[in-house]
């Protein structure tokens, strides 16, 4: 999370200095680097929260509903 929250304020600065151009590749390694950051937040967060369902009601914690 801490890696989402430096590349933000990093593409808020890139962006302040010359927002015109938003997918110069700097600004496209900083969206990667984001990105990085929200997949090693995100998975683990979701599966610890779906481990606390029970199997029976998985399709349920997941967002989906059982046929």
């Amino acid at each position: 999370m801490l890696t989402m929250g430096a590349s933000l304020f990093i593409l808020i600065w890139s962006l302040h200095i010359d927002a015109v151009h938003l997918f110069h590749w700097q600004n496209i390694m900083i969206l990667l680097v984001y990105g990085l950051g929200l997949g090693m937040a995100t998975t683990p967060l979701a599966n610890m929260i779906l481990h606390q369902v029970p199997p029976t009601l998985a399709g349920t914690g997941s967002g989906c509903s059982p046929p």
